[in-house]
């Protein structure tokens, strides 16, 4: 199940800021499915940033060999998780 309500307090607070980071984002859900990439994402894994949305985080990262650092957001019972490529 995707957070929709922490997935729009992410992008309410920082959707804009993500689009111009020169770092690579990808946001999780809890279960490792991406629900964002932000442009740099895309660039760093070949692809079109909203190419890798619903994709596994896990496969991705396995796939292109690079690994992640990782920041967990949570609010009430759901979490989101932001690797930094």
């Amino acid at each position: 199940m995707i957070p929709t309500q922490l997935l729009a307090m992410v992008e309410a607070e920082v959707g804009s800021l993500l689009e111009l980071l020169p770092v690579p984002v990808l946001v999780t859900c809890e279960a490792g499915t991406v629900l964002r990439a932000n442009p740099a994402a895309g660039v760093a894994l070949g692809v079109a940033a909203d190419a890798v949305v619903g994709k596994s985080i896990d496969d991705l990262l396995r796939h292109s060999g690079m690994s992640a650092r990782v920041r967990i957001l949570s609010h009430a019972e759901q979490v989101l998780r932001l690797y930094v490529l």
